[in-house]
């Protein structure tokens, strides 16, 4: 067991300890967790993101009409990309940026199918997109999703991959625009 665990445990009330030792079990806690409870935990918090990105853009629509929602988002989005970039830098090649940026996790969640995958291209299509889930479960119609999609969300994606030496990202295709699959493509610039 974690040794921070056991720090925890030794300050629950004398009374609470076979609770906690319940709840633990309860939640199989030193099991291992399968690929479908991994996928479905990322997606989840993916998701929760993508409904909370919608209430504060919401919230700021009805709250602050004078203010352009959409451009705050777009510039949050740019922000939150930017803080995820270091993880490129410093590299060239498509192949490390992928490895770099999809996980297991990743991979499990987006369901991705790697098109080509070398040292000037990469290309993975993204079957499923949780924000897309998330914004059609909140009632969005297709045409508010692209909006989320393409006009906020995407500038995420952007930002994160502006500090590559010589990579330039594109999304020839976008589910959010009712096509087939998320066109993740990476290509070294010539």
């Amino acid at each position: 067991m974690d040794t921070n665990l056991k720090e925890e445990i030794t300050m629950l009330k004398k009374d609470d300890k076979a609770n906690y030792d319940k709840f633990l079990k309860d939640i199989r806690m030193d099991e291992p967790t399968s690929d479908e409870e991994l996928r479905e935990a990322v997606k989840s918090a993916i998701k929760d993101r993508s409904k909370f990105f919608y209430c504060v853009y919401k919230t700021l629509t009805e709250l602050h009409p004078e203010i352009d929602a959409a451009e705050v988002m777009r510039e949050a989005s740019r922000r939150f990309g930017a803080s995820r970039s270091e993880n490129f830098h410093g590299t060239d090649d498509c192949r490390e940026v992928v490895k770099n940026d999809f996980p297991k996790e990743a991979m499990l969640v987006y369901d991705v199918d790697v098109e080509e995958l070398n040292e000037d291209k990469a290309v993975c299509n993204f079957k499923k997109c949780p924000h897309m889930e998330a914004f059609e479960e909140l009632g969005c119609t297709p045409e508010e999703m692209e909006h989320f999609c393409l006009d906020m969300l995407i500038h995420g994606d952007y930002a994160a991959y502006a500090g590559c030496k010589d990579i330039e990202l594109s999304f020839p295709q976008i589910l959010a625009r009712g096509e087939a699959v998320c066109g993740y493509t990476l290509t070294k610039k010539k």
